[in-house]
């Protein structure tokens, strides 16, 4: 029973190890939606780098807004 519970435990370090060095774009979501493919405002063809930081800094203000207006009632 020891042993069994040693194996285990050393599979298990090793496979969290192996899983820390994993690079984040080895293992994608599967079941979560991409959102790149919704319209957003900032993703204009033209548009400089600057509109777009100025475009997603707006858009977080707005829901850091609403999220405390939520939380407050």
């Amino acid at each position: 029973m020891l042993k069994k519970l040693l194996v285990v435990l050393t599979a298990s370090t090793f496979a969290a190890s192996a899983f820390a060095q994993a690079p984040k774009d080895a293992t994608p979501p599967a079941t979560a939606p991409s959102k790149s493919t919704e319209a957003k405002p900032a993703d204009k063809a033209g548009a400089t780098s600057s509109e777009k930081k100025a475009a997603k800094k707006q858009a977080r203000k707005a829901k850091k807004e609403a999220k405390a207006k939520k939380d407050a009632s």
